[in-house]
């Protein structure tokens, strides 16, 4: 279905789908003969068929009133007369071929639709009873839409086809003509395509006007027959059945389409136009409007003797004796507003979606938007009057409503009296009360959020935020702190800061205050939260808060800036280590040049954990060149690992539980010291290690011995101390990174000597010593390890590592060889080239100028020292600084060299 179905089948059942306008409220005065009989109506052209053989043409012009109902008015133009006694029977226009086909006294009159000029004043066929106009000619492709095609039903039971060329009507060619006995007596008939629909002696009949077969349907029995196009190829019947008087539609095979429609009485006069089927009921006087959709009833409309019902052109036009009257629809607009008034949102709304899809494609889809919009704001304030909240509320976003509207409803939420808008005053939504405000304070927020952005200027942005922020302090207080201090924020400080301190809010005023460069007070505040119990706000983070607003704190000037936060570390630091971040929060550079690092040590002397951080901060990111600092930080945190060391074991010996939490702390410490050790160079070896010497710190001394160059000593730990073979290869590794193959032979080569030679009564690790000998990672001198070996050693043992060893030998040989025979190569290219530019010689005559400036170089026999590109341009010093790039060409000679070398 549609959205126009869909639509009908919720709410078809409640809508006004017409209204009855008159055009022409009196058809001839003084002829009181000339009554309407059938009525053709095109565009702006109307044309009357009268009782008494006239054709009348009226120009018919619309136009919208104040309320959005169309209008109509009808101009009478010109008339013809055909008949003198004789009614206009039928009459159909031809837009495309600019003809009125026009039947009176069994003749085929074609007329100009304008002039009404009969073309030699006489009738182009005769002899006939009824005409049928193709409804859809291009349904199955063969003719296009605007072909005219006709059938005409002649006397002697004829049925032939027909086409309209220019004035012509000349013989459809496709079609046969068919005479013959079954044919007589047709009272209704209408075709689509190849198909004719007729009604004859007590039944409905599909004829085939290509071969003249003829399909009986159904019976009417005593109905008086109706046929009636719908759309497509689908017609409707009027039958009779027993008690029931029925209208079927079906298609041009006789097949249902759609569920019949059950009439009161058999109608006299009836028309379609979708969805709507449109019948006369003689009897009580009335339309009846019923959608084939929904199979329901819509609407009843009275009139008085209508002798005339079509669809003619898309428009329902209706005919009574002396007047004509068009069913105008409803505009949705109208229909959409009767609807908000009644309180019924949901189908306005449903409506408006309706009629907005379907507007055609050259409407502006700026106004279609500026409509729909309008339709929903009015909707929402008809939802907020009838305490809908959250639903209006969300229809005013769709709107993209003002949302300083809705302020104006909430005087508790303003600072000033303002002016409910008129959309909402045409609805009569009264301002909410504070109890009102309360209940619907989750749709409020949202919807001031969501539109704030809508705001005008910053004076409305202003009155919302502040709205809102009043909002959130009496109905949502952990939200209040976070939006008062989004940079983006534009309450009003004198209209918040009593509602605030009132409500015990005094975080989120320090977050107005600071964001509105109120620095200062915004920090007594927090001050005072933590040292004072006399205020207390439970949406206060804590002093971390603190410590983040200071790493971004601005202030006139670095002085200024120095100040405000060094104020605030004497107290802040004896709340939490993490305010060193309030020197290292910024870039680097702002922070060293802010704070100098020995005023901020000395600041931190007395709180280890802080002066840890800062620190850390200065070796790792400020990338600090001081061996001071590099040895502070190492000599800290063994301090640190050695009390939690010694906590633990006091922990240990009262037998105290929850030990894996300290533990895991002392391991991280240990992390921290160990990463510090390794990837410094710049502290003092000799001081650790003395402060190392006592304790069981085995993995820290290897690496503090190793960055004395104490390599043997260092691997004598690992191995002997901490039996971690596998963190003494890894240690070889990490230690000859940067050094040369030499380097690396020589520092496996020591971890070798170790396993073989261990000091003291330990014994040797052979199998290790056999397993570095094979590692590729090793890369062992085999001179060097030959000596090292015991003498009892057999040869097979190492067999793997000389043929290795050989064959590593043979490949670094031939690699060095290679390396070294480009060098010479590039050497000798180098050399060629510089003795090519001394061959160039340079001639210099009297007069000679810098081919740049312009400056003298040779005069009076003196040259001065001058600069010679090998483009040949000639400089002076100043003009020549850059010996790369010619400065009268711009070429670049470094990137010329490279491309001839190659």
């Amino acid at each position: 279905y549609s959205l126009l179905d869909r639509f009908a089948m919720e709410y078809g059942g409640q809508l006004q789908a017409f209204s009855s306008v008159h055009v022409i409220r009196s058809l001839a005065k003084g002829r009181p003969a000339t009554q309407v009989n059938c009525i053709e109506l095109w565009d702006d052209a109307l044309w009357v068929g009268t009782t008494d053989g006239y054709v009348v043409y009226y120009a018919l012009s619309t136009g919208t009133s104040p309320t959005g109902a169309r209008t109509y008015q009808c101009g009478y133009q010109r008339e013809k007369r055909l008949s003198k006694s004789k009614p206009i029977l039928q009459m159909v226009v031809a837009p495309f071929n600019q003809k009125l086909v026009v039947l009176c006294e069994k003749k085929i009159f074609l007329m100009h639709m304008h002039t009404l000029s009969v073309p030699g004043d006489k009738a182009i066929q005769k002899g006939i009873e009824m005409f049928a106009v193709d409804r859809c000619p291009n349904i199955d492709g063969l003719s296009d839409v605007s072909d005219f095609n006709l059938t005409l039903y002649q006397e002697k039971n004829i049925i032939s086809c027909w086409q309209l060329h220019g004035n012509q009507l000349t013989k459809d060619q496709r079609y046969k003509e068919h005479k013959s006995s079954q044919y007589a007596n047709i009272a209704r008939m209408q075709r689509v395509s190849n198909s004719l629909m007729i009604a004859q002696d007590g039944f409905y009949h599909i004829i085939s006007l290509l071969n003249g077969d003829k399909a009986t349907l159904t019976a009417y029995d005593n109905f008086t027959p109706l046929i009636c196009w719908m759309q497509q190829d689908e017609f409707l019947l009027g039958v009779s059945t027993g008690h029931a008087t029925l209208g079927m539609p079906v298609n041009r095979d006789g097949e249902p389409t759609r569920a019949p429609v059950q009439w009161v009485a058999p109608p006299d006069l009836v028309a379609y136009q979708d969805p709507y089927l449109v019948y006369y009921l003689k009897e009580s006087r009335s339309i009846a409007i019923h959608n084939v959709i929904t199979n329901l009833s819509v609407q009843l409309i009275d009139y008085d003797n209508a002798c005339f019902m079509a669809d003619a052109g898309g428009i329902l036009v209706l005919g009574a004796p002396n007047r004509v009257s068009l069913l105008s629809p409803v505009t949705f607009e109208a229909q959409i507003n009767d609807l908000l008034e009644e309180g019924r949102v949901e189908e306005a709304l449903s409506l408006a979606q309706v009629s907005f899809s379907q507007m055609e494609e050259d409407e502006d889809p700026e106004l279609i938007a500026r409509r729909y919009s309008d339709i929903k704001q009015r909707a929402g304030y008809t939802q907020l009057k009838h305490g809908v909240v959250d639903k209006g509320l969300n229809l005013l976003i769709q709107a993209q409503t003002d949302p300083l509207g809705v302020v104006a409803l909430c005087p508790s939420l303003s600072s000033s009296a303002l002016d409910i808008p008129l959309a909402a005053r045409e609805v009569g939504c009264e301002p909410f009360t504070e109890q009102h405000i309360g209940a619907n304070a989750d749709a409020l927020a949202e919807f001031f959020i969501t539109s704030r952005h809508l705001c005008a200027n910053r004076t409305e942005l202003v009155a919302v935020d502040t709205a809102l922020a009043l909002l959130y302090a009496s109905h949502h207080p952990d939200e209040l702190a976070a939006f008062v201090g989004r940079p983006d924020t534009a309450c009003s400080i004198e209209a918040c800061a009593k509602r605030l301190q009132a409500l015990s809010r005094h975080h989120a005023l320090a977050m107005l205050y600071a964001n509105e460069g109120l620095s200062r007070k915004a920090l007594d505040i927090w001050k005072q939260l933590e040292l004072t119990t006399d205020m207390i706000d439970p949406t206060y983070p804590g002093p971390e808060h603190i410590v983040t607003f200071l790493t971004s704190v601005t202030a006139e000037s670095k002085q200024h800036l120095r100040d405000l936060i060094e104020q605030q570390v004497p107290w802040l630091i004896k709340r939490t280590p993490q305010v060193v971040r309030v020197y290292t929060g910024r870039p680097v550079a702002e922070s060293l040049e802010l704070f100098d690092p020995v005023n901020v040590l000395e600041t931190l002397k007395g709180h280890k954990e802080a002066k840890l951080l800062y620190l850390e901060w200065l070796v790792y990111k400020a990338k600090s060149k001081l061996n001071d600092h590099h040895t502070l930080l190492a000599l800290g945190l063994l301090d640190a690992v050695r009390r939690k060391q010694t906590e633990i074991n006091n922990k240990r010996a009262r037998g105290a539980a929850g030990l894996e939490q300290d533990q895991a702390k002392w391991t991280a410490l240990r992390e921290r010291l160990q990463t510090a050790l390794r990837t410094s160079h710049q502290y003092s070896a000799n001081q650790l290690m003395r402060e190392l010497k006592d304790t069981e710190l085995y993995a820290e001394q290897a690496i503090v011995l190793g960055h004395a160059g104490h390599h043997e000593k260092a691997l004598h730990l690992i191995i002997y101390k901490i039996g971690d073979h596998d963190m003494a290869r890894q240690y070889c590794l990490d230690n000859t990174q940067a050094t040369s193959r030499r380097g690396r032979q020589q520092l496996f080569l020591s971890l070798l000597k170790v396993y073989l030679h261990p000091s003291g009564d330990k014994r040797p690790f052979t199998a290790e010593a056999v397993q570095l000998l094979n590692s590729y990672q090793s890369d062992l001198d085999v001179v060097e390890v030959l000596k090292l070996l015991p003498d009892h050693w057999q040869l097979n043992s190492i067999q793997h590592f000389l043929k290795q060893s050989m064959q590593r030998d043979v490949h670094h040989s031939a690699l060095t060889s290679v390396k070294t025979g480009l060098a010479k190569s590039q050497a000798l290219q180098t050399r060629e080239h510089h003795t090519l530019l001394r061959q160039q010689r340079t001639t210099m005559t009297e007069g000679a100028k810098c081919m740049h400036c312009g400056k003298v170089l040779f005069s009076a026999g003196m040259l001065k020292p001058f600069v010679r590109y090998p483009n040949g341009v000639i400089t002076c010093l100043d003009c020549g600084k850059n010996r790369s790039v010619c400065p009268k060409t711009g070429t670049h000679f470094k990137v010329t060299m490279k491309r001839e070398q190659r």
